[in-house]
């Protein structure tokens, strides 16, 4: 199932396609990487307390000082792992860092 919700503008897509209809979920999952980078995928499976124990503990990452969050930058991965400050990530094909 593929819905590209109205409120977010970022397409649903349900891991039920996963066995139900491989190609389907590929199919979605490339269009909406491609389009817009994320996805909401559903039906997944995880509980909900730890979704929220998660969002709780990147908040309180988040709130804390630029100087404790810099301890965790891992260098040379392209701002794929650990901590990134702004301005600093650089996307495929653009000249500066931030574009």
């Amino acid at each position: 199932m593929v819905d590209e919700g109205k409120e977010r503008g970022v397409p649903t897509v349900s891991l039920t396609l996963y066995d139900g209809d491989f190609e389907a979920f590929a199919r979605a999952l490339g269009e909406a990487y491609e389009r817009f980078g994320f996805v909401i995928l559903e039906n997944h499976g995880i509980e909900q307390g730890l979704i929220e124990r998660a969002m709780e503990r990147s908040r309180a990452f988040f709130a804390r000082d630029e100087a404790c969050k810099r301890k965790y930058t891992l260098e040379g991965l392209g701002g794929a792992r650990g901590y990134t400050s702004f301005g600093v990530e650089q996307a495929k094909g653009a000249n500066v860092p931030g574009a």
